[in-house]
């Protein structure tokens, strides 16, 4: 089935002109530059089974998802992607790579991990997407006829806590160099809790995203996988709801019918 939906994937894609990457794209390019790393390192260990995971099973995972998230442009990362298939499945391989060249895949260099093609803040953005996705359904599941969500991102200066809470290497040093800082004495009634709850849940990696930006950007696609209407309006989430949220999870309100 896996081998079929692949064959099926270069008809459609491979042949279509590459355009320029937009952030999708780049996520794409990031995450085949890690699968290329991971194969290269699997094949050194004569791992076989888990080079076959990453180069195959865990790419057709991300392209599945690039094409959900409405990508197009799969063209360009096919060539590379082809070329680190090509030991694990010729044939299919060399029949594909003629649609579009006239040389011998076989023949062509085997893929080297390239570091400056990850971009570890479109791979942010798009793990924060995923979770919001999964939070809000699982909200819903307690909702009877919702009407529309509400989302509220953390303020700034939560994200400037956050930051200092995820450099720091103890707790006590943690809540000196916050409470020494001027602009943050009217919080602290909060920060104690705050300071508990970012070590637990806030993975530092969502600090570099916008994520007003990425709730802007993928509001529809959001809607569509959690089948109502999801709005990014503060003043619609009630202060105690507001409250909670922190960097990498906003505040989520349902407004039922």
């Amino acid at each position: 089935m896996n081998l079929k939906r692949f064959y099926t994937l270069p008809k459609e894609y491979y042949v279509k002109e590459i355009k320029e990457p937009n952030n999708l794209d780049k996520w794409l390019i990031s995450k085949l530059q890690k699968a290329i790393k991971e194969t290269r390192e699997a094949l050194e260990r004569l791992q076989t089974r888990r080079a076959v995971n990453a180069a195959f099973f865990e790419m057709m995972n991300n392209i599945k998802w690039y094409i959900k998230r409405g990508g197009d442009n799969l063209a360009i990362i096919f060539d590379e992607w082809l070329k680190l298939l090509a030991p694990f499945t010729p044939h299919i391989c060399e029949e594909i790579w003629h649609w579009r060249h006239n040389s011998f895949i076989s023949l062509e260099k085997y893929p080297e991990y390239d570091s400056s093609k990850i971009n570890e803040v479109v791979e942010a953005e798009d793990e924060y997407l995923k979770a919001l996705i999964d939070d809000i359904k699982e909200i819903l599941k307690f909702v009877e006829k919702p009407k529309v969500i509400y989302l509220a991102t953390t303020e700034n200066w939560k994200k400037e806590i956050a930051e200092i809470v995820l450099k720091s290497e103890g707790k006590k040093e943690i809540m000196g160099e916050i409470l020494k800082n001027e602009k943050f004495k009217k919080y602290s009634k909060q920060i104690p809790k705050l300071v508990a709850k970012i070590c637990e849940e806030v993975e530092e990696h969502y600090l570099i995203i916008d994520e007003k930006k990425v709730i802007e950007e993928n509001t529809k696609f959001i809607e569509k996988e959690v089948g109502i209407k999801v709005e990014l309006n503060p003043e619609k989430v009630p202060e105690k709801k507001k409250i909670m949220a922190i960097p990498g999870k906003p505040a989520i309100y349902v407004e039922a019918e």
